[in-house]
């Protein structure tokens, strides 16, 4: 059984679940399917803006090389 950082009870980056997020998803995916997933994390519920933050996040992993942006809205971890 491999732990699931979103689940994680230790303090998770908002990096470390949005890639954790794009991982298992596992094939690109839109802003809303990204969403869907993230809903309900405890990040998510103590941040107002949180789909901001999630828009920003996905720029700074991009910058990285950690994802990449496909198409417009549209998001996947780097091959």
């Amino acid at each position: 059984y491999e732990q699931d950082i979103r689940d994680s009870k230790v303090m998770a980056t908002w990096k470390d679940i949005v890639t954790a997020t794009l991982k298992s998803i596992n094939r690109d995916a839109s802003l809303d399917e990204i969403y869907k997933n993230l809903e309900g994390h405890e990040k998510t519920k103590s941040n107002e803006h949180w789909k901001e933050k999630v828009r920003q996040t996905l720029q700074q992993l991009a910058k990285s090389g950690i994802c990449k942006n496909t198409v417009r809205g549209h998001w996947s971890i780097a091959a």
